[in-house]
């Protein structure tokens, strides 16, 4: 180092003197895919997200506009204080900060779009370039040694035992059991007895006093004298209701013929 070069460093902090003698190129990083928007916001819009990733030693943030265009490619009559930029080129301190930021920004999703970003110099594409060939080398394989066995020896066989099943337990089987008929007068009874004991009088209808069924069982009608009175009761009822309307319909059109309203209770 020149005395110059010394006289100069005299007044820097050492990060300053570490950022100084790295390429400017290594350190900068170009982030791409930005919202559309003006210098100002696209510079603090970077500076908010390296804040919101713990990322220090920025130096600066230089955001180039963009000049407008048309669909044919061709440049918009646009004042200059009107254009926008949507990509950034931060400078950092360090080589590793860079590296930092260009692996957090990457990929990221952000305001609606996914951002890119890579670190600018030669020393990205050196080390890609080393990367590279270090993977392309292939793997020296070296062969393993093993002991070789003489002609007459052979491998011992390893013969598993299994354990030998203990004494059973025998259990003596109970000897039968007689048991002495008793002498009691209900045990005599044989069961052909008990069962011709049961009731077997059959069901008689308390309506029509007939044997071989009841007048009704849960509700529907079982006697059949009674659902022949039953449905007779029924036509009838139905005739009479029947009788009724027509009658008052035949004395409403005599009312509407004549003028005459009755009052009081008609007898057929």
């Amino acid at each position: 180092m020149t005395a110059a070069n010394q006289r100069r460093d005299a007044h820097r902090t050492p990060a300053a003197v570490s950022a100084a003698r790295q390429s400017e190129a290594d350190r900068t990083v170009r982030i791409t895919n930005l919202v559309p928007s003006t210098e100002a916001l696209i510079e603090l819009d970077v500076r908010n997200l390296l804040r919101a990733h713990r990322i220090g030693g920025i130096l600066r943030v230089g955001v180039p506009l963009d000049a407008p265009r048309d669909r044919d490619g061709k440049n918009l009559n646009v004042p200059r204080e009107r254009w926008t930029a949507s990509r950034a080129f931060a400078v950092f301190n360090s080589v590793e900060r860079a590296e930092r930021a260009a692996a957090a920004f990457d990929g990221l999703a952000h305001a609606g779009s996914i951002l890119t970003a890579r670190r600018q110099g030669g020393a990205t594409r050196s080390k890609a370039t080393t990367s590279a060939s270090t993977a392309a080398a292939p793997a020296e394989l070296q062969p393993l040694d093993f002991p070789e066995l003489s002609s007459g020896q052979q491998a011992p066989a390893q013969v598993q035992e299994w354990p030998r099943p203990g004494p059973q337990l025998v259990l003596p089987v109970p000897e039968p059991v007689l048991l002495e008929p008793s002498e009691d007068a209900a045990s005599t009874v044989a069961p052909s007895d008990e069962l011709s004991a049961a009731t077997t009088t059959a069901p008689r209808c308390k309506y029509c006093k007939a044997f071989g069924h009841v007048a009704r069982s849960r509700g529907a009608i079982c006697c059949p004298v009674l659902q022949d009175r039953v449905e007779r009761e029924e036509a009838a009822r139905m005739a009479k209701v029947q009788l009724s309307k027509a009658s008052k319909a035949l004395r409403k059109y005599e009312d509407e013929l004549t003028g005459w309203t009755r009052v009081g209770k008609v007898e057929d």
